[in-house]
């Protein structure tokens, strides 16, 4: 009877054996959120990638799944599809993140045809009343990587609609210095460095990076 309790037993002992022997070897290891995905975990954060043609979204989502974020790629071509994804009607994850083309203070979008316009929420480019309108970013770290994105108006407009912080470029950064403000920023949060360590660091990369904004309340 004693034996077949044992035999029993034998696979959760095992188990909790294996889990503290794993839990001690990962101690071990060089400090990074990657740990808990090695450790078990699908991700250790999630990301809502939205994608307004500007071109980036795909490398920026490859070099976030390889720090252990789970991306949700949301491919907007209408302005209806910009507001059925922020709107908060979905559950809207911790970190938001808008690849897109930005002018004085404004995310640009292409005008949709004439014959579609009459269905869309707005037409054209978002600026801070159209933020206001139809955006609801409960606590989310929003990050929009457009030129000129960083102005006041606007992230006022995007805290005013929820975010928990607000990070943008204030200026026009290189092309490529869109995709690599993102990826450094994430680096630095799979590190275990808070948002505004991140940013900080960002900051003080090169002049390029150092028109990232981050604006909170």
């Amino acid at each position: 009877m004693r034996d077949q309790r044992s035999r029993r037993l034998w696979p959760w002992h095992l188990g909790r054996m294996m889990r503290r022997d794993e839990e001690e070897w990962l101690a071990t290891q060089r400090p990074s959120r990657v740990r808990e995905v090695q450790a078990g975990r699908l991700a250790w954060t999630e990301v809502d990638l939205i994608d307004i043609e500007g071109g980036f979204a795909h490398p920026l989502r490859d070099g976030l799944e390889v720090f252990g974020v789970h991306v949700n790629y949301l491919r907007v071509g209408q302005p209806r599809h910009l507001v059925a994804a922020l709107d908060g009607s979905r559950p809207i994850a911790p970190y938001v993140i808008v690849s897109c083309h930005g002018d004085e203070g404004r995310i640009l979008m292409d005008d949709v045809a004439e014959e579609l316009a009459r269905f869309q929420p707005f037409n054209g480019a978002v600026g801070p009343d159209r933020v206001r309108e139809h955006f609801h970013l409960p606590g989310s770290v929003t990050l929009v990587t457009g030129c000129d994105t960083g102005e006041p108006a606007l992230a006022d407009a995007f805290l005013d609609a929820g975010a928990g912080m607000y990070i943008a470029p204030r200026g026009a950064p290189f092309g490529y210095a869109s995709v690599f403000a993102p990826l450094f920023f994430f680096y630095e949060l799979t590190e275990q460095r808070t948002p505004m360590e991140a940013v900080e660091r960002l900051r003080a990369h090169d002049d390029e990076l150092a028109m990232w904004q981050l604006y909170r309340r």
